[in-house]
């Protein structure tokens, strides 16, 4: 199988295209022919070496992927053959043609989404919901959203008073910066 193989950190440069064995899953595993995959910050951030990485190069590095499931490891339901799912691997093996990861952490792609459009939206989507988890909103106050058009302010203001909110303040850098599907009341002095 086809690779993006980080030889060293440095330069874009040492990420190699190579030829590698495929993986087999192992128990609670799932292999999948990915589709797309997403290359976050962190992961340029430590190509470039800025931030540290704690296994040996070369390394397969990449921890989000949306594709379809070809293999299944023991304790895995052989039913997700086939399905086109989306998930993170825990850090490696992303940049690959086929890609490892548990089954715990892989979802379904929904109905009318595309594998990469799943992607975009699982990561940022995900870290919105733990939050909001986190926060354990209740009693209708209100919250702040900074940054409410990013990718995970969006998911902010859009889910906050499903959690509990009672009202949604969002900021943002600009009106072109704010979502065209989220629906906004903008708050002006006087």
């Amino acid at each position: 199988m086809r690779a993006i193989v980080l030889t060293a950190t440095g330069e874009p440069d040492n990420l190699q295209l190579s030829d590698l064995p495929r993986p087999r899953p192992g128990a609670g595993q799932i292999l999948v022919r990915a589709r797309a995959i997403g290359v976050s910050y962190a992961e340029t951030q430590i190509r470039a070496g800025a931030l540290p990485f704690p296994l040996p190069l070369p390394a397969v590095i990449g921890a989000e992927v949306a594709g379809e499931v070809v293999e299944v490891g023991e304790g895995v339901p052989g039913q997700l053959i086939g399905n086109m799912l989306v998930g993170v691997t825990g850090g490696l093996g992303a940049y690959a043609e086929y890609v490892l990861l548990p089954a715990a952490m892989a979802c379904p792609v929904p109905d009318g989404l595309t594998p990469e459009q799943a992607l975009a939206g699982a990561a940022p989507g995900a870290l919105a919901l733990a939050l909001l988890h986190k926060a354990a909103l209740s009693g209708g106050g209100t919250v702040l959203v900074e940054a409410g058009a990013s990718s995970v302010g969006a998911y902010l203001v859009r889910h906050a008073k499903e959690f509990g909110a009672g009202h949604v303040i969002a900021t943002a850098g600009t009106p072109a910066s704010i979502p065209k599907t989220i629906p906004l009341k903008v708050l002006k002095d006087g």
